[in-house]
């Protein structure tokens, strides 16, 4: 063997490392590691990693092990369903959702009520909506296990089954009929079986289902009768989540303040009870609110924070929300809206307010910092919405018509120069022109505000220095 390891370490094709007095081994290259795999026959695969399990698993390397018994394992393997169900219980206490679910796939048995018995009951990664991605895998399992349950007289168990089904139909496979019903019958029967905090959370669980259904002020309304009962009985947790399911129906229904008191309130409570995902969750929705309100300067420091609390930030919504964010920061016509941190290089907002980080345009040319107003005619932005919408019907025609050529090409040319012209310069062609109509009076039933009624190189910006 040691002639043939030696080899293998000159032609660069195994590495040879020492770590902590043990010599090891290891494939220099991932494709190497899958042509050996896949040469080797499948007996001969079996073989190799039961050997592996069963010295990972006498390592006290648990996870590693279960893999590896799921992959050298037969229907009727009482050794590697009991590893496997033991792992996934580990996972499900580790808050590992990943790690459980994929466990769960991994289990090559019909033994689905000890997967039920695997399955912690009040797993918070489930109840913040993080496992959609892998909800196929969880909604075969958990079908299987409900219909095993019809008809049993363990409410608690079966409320179980149908809260995770309900969680994962409506925020995995958009599957909301379905889950509003399972999670109305968990609610039911977590009510039955005296457990008021899980029906609580059941409630709040519909409430979130009423939303993705277009009821966001029967969300709201179902929401605040949660946490006031939550606050009744004493229970923070579920106050919390309540909380967050208020703020985002507020803030949808374009109830700003409210949505903001709201989500200070969770953020109080999730800080005081270090609960690290959803404070990074809460923060990151606080400061899309306060971004929709024209304070986006206040953001920044609210994302850090949110950063800070949550190395795994990455995982949850915070992402697209600062991108967001970021949007708004470009695009804002509050009144002499200061520098924003997210562009430091730009002196000045363009018309359209402040300037995107990447934008070399019009916010550069001048020395000057000028106060821009925003427009108090709302007739150009009509002109604007009626050369795209001229725009799009002329390709409808176009695409339906089956022309080709130069012509689709053109216009989507056209469209998408209209677009950076705004995004990038500020400057609006529908608004351009209906400024040119006002002052030519081209059109005799125009409504005119003054920055239409006055020609653009007589008008006197308000100039402040640019400090």
């Amino acid at each position: 063997m040691g002639p043939i390891l030696a080899e293998l370490v000159k032609g660069r094709i195994v590495d040879e490392r020492e770590r902590g007095g043990e010599l090891g081994y290891e494939l220099q290259h991932p494709l190497v590691r899958d042509v050996i795999y896949q040469a080797t026959g499948a007996t001969q695969r079996r073989l190799l990693h039961r050997q592996a399990a069963r010295s990972l698993l006498q390592a006290g390397h648990l996870a590693e092990a279960a893999l590896h018994f799921a992959r050298s394992a037969e229907r009727g393997d009482s050794e590697a369903v009991d590893v496997l169900l033991d792992a996934m219980r580990q996972a499900e206490r580790r808050e590992a959702y990943r790690e459980a679910l994929h466990l769960q796939a991994e289990l090559v048995d019909q033994r689905w009520l000890e997967v039920l018995e695997a399955m912690y009951a009040r797993a918070e990664w489930l109840i913040d909506h993080r496992a959609e991605t892998d909800a196929p895998v969880a909604v075969a399992a958990l079908r299987a296990i409900d219909d095993l349950l019809l008809g049993s007289p363990d409410d608690a168990r079966r409320a179980i089954v149908k809260f995770r089904l309900a969680n994962f139909l409506a925020w995995g496979m958009g599957e909301l009929d379905p889950a509003y019903e399972a999670c109305r019958q968990a609610h039911d029967l977590f009510d039955r079986s005296g457990d008021p905090r899980q029906t609580l959370l059941a409630a709040r669980e519909l409430a979130w289902i009423k939303g993705l259904r277009g009821d966001l002020p029967g969300m709201g309304a179902d929401a605040r009768a949660v946490v006031d009962a939550a606050e009744a009985l004493g229970d923070r947790f579920v106050a919390m989540q309540g909380l967050s399911a208020v703020s985002y129906s507020a803030n949808f229904c374009g109830a700003l303040s409210e949505g903001e008191s709201v989500l200070r309130r969770a953020a109080a409570i999730a800080r005081q009870d270090e609960k690290e995902y959803r404070l990074t969750v809460v923060l990151a929705g606080l400061a899309a609110g306060l971004a929709l309100q024209g304070r986006v300067d206040e953001t920044p420091a609210i994302f850090e924070e949110a950063k800070a609390a949550n190395p795994a930030y990455r995982e949850s919504i915070l992402v697209e929300l600062e991108a967001l964010v970021r949007w708004i920061a470009g695009t804002s016509t509050r009144p002499s809206q200061p520098r924003s941190r997210w562009s430091p290089g730009c002196r000045a907002p363009p018309p359209g307010g402040g300037c995107p980080a990447w934008c070399s345009g019009g916010c550069r040319r001048s020395s000057q910092a000028r106060s821009w107003k925003p427009s108090a005619c709302w007739r150009g932005r009509e002109r604007c919405w009626s050369l795209g919408l001229g725009i799009a019907l002329a390709m409808t025609v176009i695409t339906n018509s089956g022309i080709r050529g130069y012509l689709p090409r053109t216009m989507c040319l056209i469209c998408l120069t209209l677009m950076w012209m705004e995004s990038a310069l500020g400057l609006c062609l529908g608004c351009k022109i209906h400024g040119l109509l006002a002052r030519r009076s081209w059109h005799p039933g125009i409504e005119v505000c003054v920055d239409c009624a006055v020609e653009p190189s007589r008008r006197e910006p308000t100039v402040t220095p640019s400090g």
